[in-house]
């Protein structure tokens, strides 16, 4: 089961084809090519190597680990991710203990409705476009 992906690096070229297979991931990034194996539910890369594409050649091998901060998260008013099953239900009374939990399971975000966080199991890295907009009536929101 395979997942791609696409996106920026800040200040850099964008992200093309990039995949995720199981616990590969892999991409590449303006002339580099860059493979690693995705750990620790989704908070760790290891064994990432940077190679040339033109030439193959490597640049090297490094591990990267996730640091969480507010700035990792966006809420998506009236918007939902419809036709994938909620893995976990909590309280949604204090939204940092949820964003909290999200993080060390490694999940893909969650949405809240009616005092609930109803949260979204891990795979591929989800963005706005993944989320469906319910209207202006829609009372939910999503937090990736």
């Amino acid at each position: 089961d395979s997942s791609t992906f696409s996106g920026e690096v800040e200040g850099w070229t964008p992200i093309t084809e990039g995949r995720l297979d199981g616990k590969i991931i892999s991409w590449k990034n303006g002339e580099f090519t860059c493979k690693g194996r995705v750990e620790d539910k989704g908070r760790t890369i290891v064994e990432l190597r940077v190679t040339v594409t033109r030439t193959g050649s490597d640049v090297g091998i490094f591990e990267g680990v996730r640091l969480f901060d507010h700035a990792c998260w966006s809420r998506h008013p009236h918007h939902d991710l419809r036709g994938r099953g909620d893995i976990e239900q909590m309280d949604a009374k204090d939204l940092d203990v949820v964003k909290r939990r999200v993080e060390q399971m490694g999940y893909a975000g969650f949405s809240v409705w009616q005092g609930r966080a109803f949260i979204k199991g891990g795979g591929k890295p989800l963005t706005q476009e993944d989320l469906d907009y319910g209207g202006d009536e829609h009372a939910v929101g999503f937090y990736l």
